[in-house]
C-alpha cells in the first residue's frame, strides 16, 4: 500500500511539471504592446495605425539598446528551477554586460564583427516576431536587437518556430560567442 502511495505522489508531481512546462512563456520585460490613439485628420478619414505606432516602436527599440549596439535576451526554459530570463548588452567599445551583473571586456573589433555577421545573415529583412500561436511546451524565446547605423531592428523568435534558418543561425552565433567568454 505504501508503494502505491509513493507511485501516486510521483505521478502527481510529474503531471504538475508537465502542465507547468506547457504554460505559455512569460513575455520578456519590455514586450508590452504599444497602444497609440490618433484623431483622423479629416472627418471619415481612416487612421494609419502602422504610421502612428512606428515612432513609438522605434523609440522603444532605442531604449532597449541603452547605448549598446546589440542586445540578446533569452526567456523561458524549465520553469521554477532557475531564473528564466537573461540578457546581454554588447557595446561598441568591447564591453559586454549580462543581466546577472557579470561584465566582460573584449576587443571592440570582435563586437563589430559579431554585429556585421548577424546583419550579413539578412537580419534587417526578418519579421519582428516569429512566435506561433501554440507556444507549448517549455521552449525558449530569443530576442535580438541590433543597431545598423541609425536604424534599430528587433526580432523575437521561439525555439522550433517557423522562421528563417538564418535567424536561428544568428541566435546560435550570439550564443556561441557568449559561451566562449570566460566564466569568471
Amino acid at each position: 500500500m505504501n508503494e502505491w502511495k509513493n507511485n501516486l505522489i510521483m505521478i502527481a508531481v510529474l503531471l504538475l511539471v508537465f502542465l507547468a512546462a506547457c504554460a505559455p512563456p512569460a513575455a520578456p520585460a519590455g514586450d508590452e504592446p504599444v497602444y497609440q490613439t490618433a484623431e483622423p485628420t479629416e472627418p471619415g478619414a481612416k487612421e494609419d495605425v502602422a504610421a502612428t505606432a512606428a515612432p513609438a516602436a522605434e523609440g522603444k527599440a532605442e531604449m532597449a539598446l541603452e547605448g549598446a549596439v546589440l542586445v540578446y535576451e533569452r526567456a523561458g526554459g524549465l520553469k521554477s528551477i532557475n531564473p528564466t530570463a537573461w540578457s546581454w548588452r554588447f557595446y561598441a567599445d568591447g564591453r559586454i554586460v549580462g543581466s546577472d551583473g557579470r561584465e566582460w571586456q573584449v576587443p571592440p573589433e570582435e563586437i563589430e564583427k559579431l554585429v556585421d555577421d548577424v546583419l550579413a545573415l539578412g537580419f534587417t529583412e526578418f519579421q519582428a516576431s516569429y512566435i506561433p500561436e501554440d507556444t507549448c511546451c517549455d521552449r525558449v524565446t530569443h530576442t535580438l536587437t541590433v543597431q545598423d547605423g541609425e536604424q534599430v531592428y528587433t526580432v523575437t523568435v521561439l525555439d522550433g518556430a517557423d522562421a528563417p534558418a538564418e535567424l536561428f543561425e544568428a541566435v546560435e552565433m550570439v550564443n556561441g560567442y557568449l559561451l566562449a567568454l570566460p566564466a569568471e
